[in-house]
């Protein structure tokens, strides 16, 4: 591996995943409350890593593959431990067939891209892949976000009646829905022809 500024971001995004779930799992406030920090943190390494890569002409073929790779990672254990932790009742068994969907979109085009870089080619990062990856890191903040003012308001003497599972677990199992939607048609657009190229270097 090339040690360039994006690719240790890429890194430290696989770090904070089992940081994210440890914290996520503790079963007290801190723990959550830092568990979405380290969740944010990574969305911030997502948007900076690729960018730096371009700006200061650091692409390197390590980079190209993890850099989505760490994505995926990111996304889906926070999916699964929401899934995990939360009753989402009767929306349960959809929300996990949603994420099951996410899976086999995400770790498919994983194995395309190494096939395609096995070939010396490589897979052009679409508009639509970019919108998935954007919705879903903002909807498992929001989520997060969410949880924490659930768990801790009531502590710090506040009462908030519209702040309650009845009312937004159900939004995030149809934003999760919505994500599913997105991410299929992302994984189909990929299977065209135009979505490979033979690049001079990958990032």
């Amino acid at each position: 591996m090339t040690v360039t500024i994006s690719n240790i971001l890429t890194l430290i995004r696989f770090i904070l995943v089992p940081v994210f779930l440890l914290l996520f799992f503790s079963e007290t406030m801190a723990g959550e409350f830092f568990a979405t920090l380290a969740f944010i943190a990574g969305a911030i390494t997502d948007h900076y890593d690729g960018k730096l890569a371009r700006r200061r002409k650091e692409i390197t073929e390590f980079g190209k593959f993890a850099d989505p790779l760490a994505d995926k990672f990111l996304t889906l254990s926070a999916f699964i431990a929401i899934w995990i932790r939360e009753d989402f009742g009767k929306f349960s068994i959809l929300v996990l067939l949603y994420i099951f969907i996410i899976f086999l979109r995400d770790f498919g085009i994983t194995s395309l891209r190494m096939w395609a870089l096995s070939k010396k080619s490589s897979m052009i990062t679409s508009i639509w892949a970019k919108l998935k990856t954007t919705f879903q890191l903002i909807t498992l903040i929001a989520a997060l976000v969410y949880f924490n003012a659930r768990d801790a308001l009531p502590v710090l003497g506040f009462k908030l009646t519209f702040i309650n599972d009845q009312i937004f677990l159900p939004v995030i199992h149809y934003l999760i829905l919505l994500i599913a939607i997105v991410t299929a048609i992302s994984g189909i657009l990929y299977l065209r022809p135009s979505s490979f190229e033979k690049p001079a270097l990958n990032r």
